[in-house]
């Protein structure tokens, strides 16, 4: 029962309807509060015998300010919101998606690998089982901006991008139940626009890049308190990427991290990393790979000045392993 401005709280750890787990409330470390309720209602039956809902190809949906409940399975075409458009057009705007919990369900599943004419705005999305948005690699671009993705259960990113090319701006990603916020998996690809989004409080890595990804922007992120660390490369190849604007702090073992093989023309710019009074961060940034080549460059970063909330690291950067590394910082 949130009013305009406030919410009242009847206790907490569970305590009388109140928070199961106790939220700081206070900036730059504040919780999501989003609108599950909506006037008109698609759902299946019960939490255990869920629907689906399938758009084909060429099929015109829209959709607003619609409730999207108990949808989804482990059934290829039944997902949860399946949705293979491609001369058709297909748009949901302002509606919420919520405990599609059988598992195997995903909230949002594009999996038609020349995906197109496809706007994802303004959502919430709490409580999937697998991924709140799940993309295949596509030939297509279409926008997925402004949502709120909020809990999963299963090991998996609570956004999963098999697909780069779209446009992923001013997103919101919390509490992934057991794995990563943001998963990128498709190889050799090229980022599309991928800018202004915040993610926090995941159970491992806040962005995890577990691909060779072979060019792109990622711009203006906020990556904060993710247990295992803020945003980690992986793949074998890393080249042609630039990190701009973020700031990242109290992410655990490290706010960036780089395990990929071989990393080349890498630059982190106008970024600032810091641990936090709560919760510490050992490297500000750490490349643990053995055998492995790199070619980073460091241009306006700030390292671990304290400042309100904000600490210092144990160490601002941290080589693990007897290999190449080239590092240049300026300014």
């Amino acid at each position: 029962n949130a009013g305009a401005s406030t919410l009242t709280v009847d206790g907490f750890a569970g305590a009388g309807g109140g928070l199961a787990v106790a939220h700081s409330g206070t900036s730059p470390t504040q919780a999501e509060v989003i609108l599950l309720t909506r006037n008109i209602v698609i759902r299946g039956a019960t939490a255990s015998f869920q629907g689906y809902l399938n758009i084909g190809s060429t099929g015109t949906a829209d959709f607003d300010w619609v409730e999207f409940k108990w949808l989804g399975s482990n059934t290829f075409g039944k997902r949860g919101i399946d949705i293979a458009t491609t001369t058709g057009s297909c748009s949901f705007q302002y509606c919420s998606i919520h405990d599609f919990g059988v598992n195997g369900s995903i909230g949002f599943n594009i999996a038609s690998a020349s995906g197109n004419n496809i706007e994802i705005n303004y959502n919430c999305i709490w409580s999937t089982y697998t991924s709140g948005f799940s993309n295949s690699s596509t030939t297509g671009v279409y926008n997925v901006t402004n949502n709120i993705f909020i809990k999963n259960v299963a090991n998996a990113g609570l956004v999963s991008l098999g697909g780069v090319g779209i446009n992923f701006e001013n997103n919101t990603i919390v509490g992934a139940g057991a794995a990563y916020g943001l998963l990128i998996t498709q190889n050799s690809g090229i980022m599309g626009s991928c800018i202004n989004n915040t993610i926090h409080s995941n159970t491992t890595y806040g962005v995890f890049l577990n691909s060779s990804i072979s060019g792109g922007i990622f711009d203006g992120f906020n990556i904060w308190r993710n247990n295992a660390g803020g945003v980690i490369f992986s793949g074998s190849i890393i080249s042609n990427i630039l990190i701009d604007n973020f700031v990242l702090f109290g992410n655990n073992t490290y706010n960036i991290g780089f395990v990929a093989g071989y990393s080349h023309n890498v630059i982190i710019s106008n970024t600032t990393l810091n641990g936090d009074s709560t919760y510490s961060t050992t490297n500000g940034i750490a490349y643990s790979s053995a055998a492995s080549l790199a070619q980073i460059k460091f241009i306006n970063c700030n390292f671990g000045t304290a400042s309100g909330i904000l600490t210092a690291h144990t160490q601002d950067i941290g080589i693990g392993f007897a290999a190449n590394y080239v590092y240049i910082l300026q300014n």
